[in-house]
């Protein structure tokens, strides 16, 4: 499980130039995810492949609920017993 973060480092795209490597091992080390900045402006995020890949799976419930949500407003649902009717094909 990902670790919870309290707080995020910043550095400079440049720094991840010349320190790619220090910096690899120090997020491999504390979890901390690291804020990438060019001319003062945020670029990118530096975070572990745990903290993307939970990332992505919540965004994917997410995007289940939503669909769910709309389905429910446009009254695209079935009974119970429709569903099993339109199932029924695949349990044989």
């Amino acid at each position: 499980m990902p670790r919870r973060y309290r707080a995020m480092k910043t550095e400079a795209v440049a720094t991840l130039r010349r320190k790619a490597a220090n910096l690899v091992a120090a997020l491999r080390a504390d979890g901390v995810p690291v804020l990438l900045i060019e001319h003062g402006k945020p670029v990118a995020y530096l975070v572990s492949i745990e903290s993307y890949e939970c990332l992505n799976r919540r965004i994917a419930i997410l995007e289940g609920i939503m669909l769910g949500e709309q389905a429910l407003h446009d009254q695209r649902t079935l009974t119970t017993a429709q569903a099993k009717v339109k199932l029924r094909r695949w349990w044989m």
